[in-house]
């Protein structure tokens, strides 16, 4: 299946997310806002005063917005970007990828309500600490990148590291984030029996829950979980 061209519809639909967050808040067109005046307007709280920045830039970068050191104005062209109009255009051209388009855009929506800390960033990715919905979205979405090659790869490089150490020195591991475990696991079957202490951290619940069911491939190892805000 030939999926040129998708990439120009995510950029264009992360092009339509930021101008949508302005639209919700009647932000005036060829206004010039110094950009600590319209983060205060937009109830940017500071741990995301960076995050709506870069939204800014997204659209200055394609036109939409003039930046002069700390002033900014939203051009008028910004009114030609419609969210729902490109999340429908990717989704009607590539149909195999609807899933994952439209979780995007639910995420997107939240910007608002993230921005404000009205609500927890990492639920809107992983409700209720679970991983259910991206799962279920990387079981049905085609792979387009190289990512099952390193994943493949990676645990292999680990254990040909390991075993140039000396045989009877215990190696010690921190993974930062396990998330779905798409590393962990592989890596802890490929080192199985060796005398490693592996630890790792994760924001969510899941982790742990999968951890318990997934005992019996415990090797030497100490695992941690981290509440990490």
């Amino acid at each position: 299946m030939d999926y040129e061209g998708i990439k120009d519809h995510y950029e264009k639909i992360v092009v339509c997310a930021a101008a949508n967050y302005l639209y919700k808040h009647e932000i005036e067109f060829n206004k010039v806002y110094a950009i600590k005046d319209l983060l205060k307007e937009l109830k940017v709280i500071p741990g995301y005063k960076d995050f709506a920045r870069y939204l800014f830039r997204i659209l200055e970068s394609n036109g939409y917005v003039e930046i002069n050191n700390d002033n900014i104005k939203i051009n008028e062209s910004a009114k030609e970007l419609e969210l729902n109009a490109a999340v429908e255009e990717a989704k009607n051209k590539y149909p195999d990828f609807a899933l994952q388009i439209e979780f995007i855009k639910n995420c997107v929506l939240e910007y608002d309500s993230v921005f404000k800390g009205e609500k927890e960033g990492n639920s809107v990715l992983y409700p209720d600490g679970k991983y259910d919905t991206i799962l279920n979205i990387g079981a049905n979405t085609p792979d387009i990148t190289r990512k099952p090659i390193y994943i493949n790869a990676f645990p292999k490089v680990i254990k040909h590291l390991i075993t140039k150490k000396e045989k009877n020195k215990k190696i010690k591991i921190l993974e930062l984030g396990g998330g779905t475990g798409i590393i962990t696991w592989p890596l802890l079957e490929e080192l199985r029996g060796m005398n490693v202490e592996y630890y790792f951290t994760d924001i969510g619940k899941s982790f742990w829950l999968w951890q318990e069911k997934r005992q019996k491939i415990c090797i030497t190892i100490m695992l941690f979980l981290s509440n990490i805000i």
